[in-house]
């Protein structure tokens, strides 16, 4: 399972549930599922890895991140390997790298913020990078 446990994902499967979300129809994703994140993803800026989090880190950021956001994650994104950026403007965020992008501290990416997944119904797609711009 990529190094992630089974507990660790039986904890974003079933901490957070989806019965209020009944409606199965995409176009109404942001109306049957009120959450604090954007229903589209839109170009966040440029920033250079600082650090890439360990599996521990990341599965505590995530249990945070989704007690926070009100959802649990799009699956697709549970084993991304997460790294903390620093935006030009100095403020640090911390995004997904896709599977691919070989990227490591250094390197500049842009990325695009976290938003509303179109499924599964009720989940999020964490803030990711879209672009690796500079080689360490």
């Amino acid at each position: 399972m990529n190094g992630i446990s089974r507990s660790a994902l039986a904890f974003v499967f079933f901490t957070f549930s989806l019965t209020s979300c009944t409606n199965d129809r995409v176009s109404d994703n942001a109306t049957a599922c009120p959450i604090r994140i954007a229903a589209l993803p839109k170009p966040d800026g440029e920033g250079t890895i600082e650090k890439l989090l360990s599996q521990q880190e990341a599965m505590n950021l995530l249990a945070k991140t989704q007690i926070i956001v009100g959802r649990p994650i799009d699956p697709t994104y549970i084993n991304n390997t997460r790294a903390i950026v620093r935006r030009q403007d100095g403020v640090r965020k911390t995004i997904l790298l896709p599977f691919g992008m070989n990227a490591g501290i250094g390197d500049r990416v842009a990325f695009q913020t976290g938003y509303l997944s179109p499924t599964p119904l009720c989940s999020y797609v964490p803030a990711l990078a879209t672009a690796k711009l500079a080689p360490n």
